[in-house]
């Protein structure tokens, strides 16, 4: 009798940290969450999105508002960083 054991592994959301990202206020961001990554798409991950990261204000971490979220989300290159990231 041959056992076989199989795993499957399913990411979603994985908080990855890319590099840090200079917002236009100035502030840094950083600790990406990254979400909506179908390897089907490859190479465009077109539906792939930043969906949470971190910005420090005053010496102090805090979650990015969603004015943020979007902001970093408009730099195509840094969400595929993100997504590069997440698969490799």
């Amino acid at each position: 009798m041959e056992i076989v054991y199989i795993c499957i592994v399913i990411k979603t959301n994985l908080k990855i940290k890319v590099m840090k990202y200079t917002l236009n206020s100035g502030l840094v961001a950083t600790d990406f969450d990254v979400d909506g990554i179908d390897t089907r798409d490859y190479p465009d991950f077109c539906d792939a999105y930043i969906c949470d990261a971190s910005v420090i204000e005053n010496g102090e971490w805090r979650d990015a508002t969603d004015d943020e979220i979007d902001e970093l989300n408009e730099d195509g290159d840094l969400v595929y960083a993100c997504v590069e990231n997440h698969l490799y």
